[in-house]
């Protein structure tokens, strides 16, 4: 149902399924969870972020307090809220859960793992909506942080053109005064 873009189809259905598991194993049981947790994604998608939210924390707290924080399933649970809170336009949480995840999923799955890389590019992408949100299109500390974990000529090159860019900008305004 997600697949097909059917949100509020599988809302439904993954809530239908979390009563029965809830019935079967009570609100803390694993397999109750993981339906709490593919309920807060359809509602997520379904753009209703403030019941996801909720949905994920509980999924969160429970998944952590029986998995342990590292394991892969409460990784994917706090990426989830991680992108539940830029939706709100909740940067700052958004980025220290980001950071949280994508450092454990490099300790646990390694950095060239596909969950590692998809954390990596998350993170990039929720501080260029904090840059866009604020106004600001230069360069940041975090900006040079990154493209040095990536360690990719393409990165660094891409880096000193924006830096040389701004020098530029910055000598035609200092000269045109």
């Amino acid at each position: 149902m997600i697949d097909q873009g059917k949100y509020d189809e599988a809302s439904e259905i993954y809530g239908d399924l979390v009563a029965r598991w809830e019935k079967i194993e009570g609100p803390s049981g694993l397999s109750t969870i993981y339906q709490v947790m593919k309920l807060a994604f359809a509602l997520h998608k379904a753009g209703k972020d403030k019941e996801a939210e909720l949905l994920a924390r509980r999924s969160q707290l429970i998944e952590t307090q029986f998995l342990g924080e590292n394991h892969p399933s409460a990784l994917d649970t706090t990426a989830l809220l991680s992108r539940i809170l830029l939706n709100q336009g909740r940067f700052e949480e958004a980025k220290t859960l980001c950071k949280q995840t994508l450092e454990m999923r490099r300790e646990v799955l390694g950095g060239a793992h596909p969950d590692t890389e998809n954390s990596r590019e998350w993170l990039r992408l929720i501080q260029e909506k904090q840059r866009e949100e604020a106004g600001m299109f230069s360069i940041t500390e975090e900006d040079t942080t990154f493209a040095e974990e990536q360690q990719s000529i393409g990165l660094k090159r891409l880096r000193d053109s924006r830096l040389e860019e701004r020098a530029m900008s910055l000598r035609k305004r200092r000269y045109s005064i």
